[in-house]
């Protein structure tokens, strides 16, 4: 009998131990003009289902507007607290793929430079204001604070010596729920890095978010126009979280599974973001033709 509880005992220790956590559906839509039709359209930009525990943060993408790219459905994203290190996971490929941030933010500049001479985009008059809105309505049974984050610029594109100027003008309402650890969703605050022509706009917006109270981002709603005084677009954007339940969660969930293998993706993370375009920019901007490198 002390043999068996021995052998009891130690199975469990085997066992990972389980983590209180959260579990939670997050989804972000877009209500705009169908560019091919030209009447009011919703779309799906994604959906996922997401998991948090210990500082680390977990989402399984069930829809996208990114077939093969990072975020594809059936793909899942590990982000761990305080890291600037996101892994993307294709269980379809038994693959990863890990993007440092920070690393990020050099790659969006090379991306520049190399269509450099082909097209140029610079942004003025740039302005980021951020309000204090006070309480916002209780979601899934959380209190929230309220915050309006508004945003202007001109934006000059010169392409193959052909210019064009418009104008943006963009409201972000967030409604943030202080009781919750914030990495529990990874995407509902201004990223901290992007460079060229987007990086004074970048840093003026993380400055703006710096003034928001730390928590979970559990709605967002951003309205945006852009365009010249001839044709202007409007697009809001809604990201909800919702069954938001309190669940016990195996860290094995934020590990990559054995097996896998390490990949680059197309040229890299900004690659894995926009597939072949980046590839074929830079073919173009060496004199190598429109095919992207094989």
């Amino acid at each position: 009998m002390k043999a068996l509880a021995i052998v009891v005992i130690l199975a469990g220790l085997a066992r990972p131990a389980l983590a209180q956590g959260m579990s939670y559906d997050m989804k972000t839509t877009a209500d705009m003009i169908d560019p091919r039709t030209g009447k009011p359209a919703t779309r799906v930009f994604s959906a996922g289902h997401g998991q948090f525990a210990n500082g680390n943060a977990r989402i399984d993408f069930t829809e996208s507007m990114m077939p093969g790219g990072m975020m594809a459905a059936g793909s899942y994203m590990i982000v761990r607290n305080s890291s600037p290190i996101s892994t993307f996971v294709f269980p379809d490929k038994r693959q990863y793929l890990v993007v440092n941030r920070d690393e990020l933010n050099k790659e969006a500049a090379d991306a520049q430079k190399a269509v450099a001479g082909v097209a140029k985009t610079e942004l003025n008059g740039i302005r980021v204001d951020v309000q204090d809105l006070g309480s916002g309505e209780s979601i899934e049974g959380n209190a929230t604070v309220k915050y309006r984050i508004t945003s202007d610029y001109t934006m000059n594109v010169s392409v193959m010596g052909h210019a064009s100027t418009s104008t943006s003008h963009s409201t972000t309402d967030l409604w943030v729920a202080p009781g919750l650890d914030g990495i529990m969703n990874p995407m509902g605050r201004q990223a901290s890095t992007a460079g060229g022509s987007m990086a004074a706009l970048t840093e003026a917006t993380v400055k703006a978010y710096a003034k928001v109270r730390s928590g979970v981002v559990l709605k967002s709603v951003m309205t945006s126009e852009s365009g010249d005084e001839g044709k202007r677009h409007s697009t809001t954007i809604t990201m909800q979280i919702s069954n938001l339940k309190r669940t016990a969660i195996s860290p094995a969930v934020f590990e990559v599974p054995e097996g896998y293998v390490k990949t680059e993706g197309l040229g890299g993370a900004m690659g894995a973001i926009f597939g072949d375009s980046l590839a074929a920019a830079r073919a173009r901007a060496n004199g190598r033709g429109t095919r992207p490198p094989r």
